[in-house]
C-alpha cells in the first residue's frame, strides 16, 4: 500500500476510534457529573502506592497548578481528600474516598461493559500487537513533544534580549 493511502486510513481509523470514544465518554461524565480531566485524575490515583499532585501532573500531562485545580474540584465532589505529609509541607497526598473508588469501579466496569466482549472475541496476538504499536505510538509522542519543548527552549534563548 502507498504510504500516503496507509496514513489516510490510520487517520481515518482513530478519527472513529476518537469519535466512539466520546460518545462514551460524553454519557459517563454527563451522568456522573464530572469533567473529563477529573476522570482523568481520578484513574491515575490507584496507579500509585503513594500519590501525590505531582504524580497526577506528571502522569496527566498536566502543570502543577491545572492538577491542583483539579484535585480540589474533586475534594470538593467528596471523590478524593487530601493530607499534608509531615515530612514535606509543600506537597498534598491525594486518596480516593468510597465515592471515589465506585466512580473509577464503575468507569472500568462501564468500559469492561462496552469493550469486553470485542476483546474476548479478539485474538490475544491480535491484541497484543495492538497493544505493542499503541506503546510504540505513545513513545514516538513522546518524543515528538521533547523534541518540541527542546525546540521552544533554544529559540526563546536565541532571541535577541533573552
Amino acid at each position: 500500500m502507498i504510504p500516503s493511502l496507509i496514513i489516510r486510513d490510520v487517520q481515518l481509523n482513530l478519527n472513529r476510534l476518537e469519535m466512539y470514544r466520546n460518545l462514551f465518554l460524553d454519557k459517563f461524565l454527563v451522568y456522573h457529573a464530572i469533567s473529563r480531566s477529573e476522570l482523568k485524575i481520578l484513574t491515575l490515583i490507584p496507579k500509585h502506592k503513594t500519590c501525590y499532585i505531582r504524580d497526577l501532573a506528571r502522569d496527566g500531562h498536566y502543570d502543577h497548578s491545572n492538577a491542583s485545580r483539579i484535585v480540589k474540584n474533586l475534594e470538593e465532589k467528596g471523590f478524593i481528600l487530601t493530607s499534608v505529609p509531615p515530612f514535606d509541607k509543600r506537597s498534598k497526598q491525594v486518596r480516593l474516598t468510597a465515592q471515589g473508588r465506585e466512580l473509577t469501579r464503575n468507569f472500568e466496569e462501564a468500559l469492561l461493559q462496552r469493550f469486553g466482549e470485542f476483546i474476548i472475541n479478539c485474538q490475544t496476538e491480535k491484541l497484543s500487537n495492538l497493544i505493542e504499536i499503541l506503546a510504540d505510538l505513545n513513545m514516538y509522542l513522546a518524543r515528538e513533544k521533547e523534541a518540541e519543548k527542546n525546540n521552544c527552549i533554544l529559540r526563546q534563548k536565541a532571541k535577541p534580549g533573552s
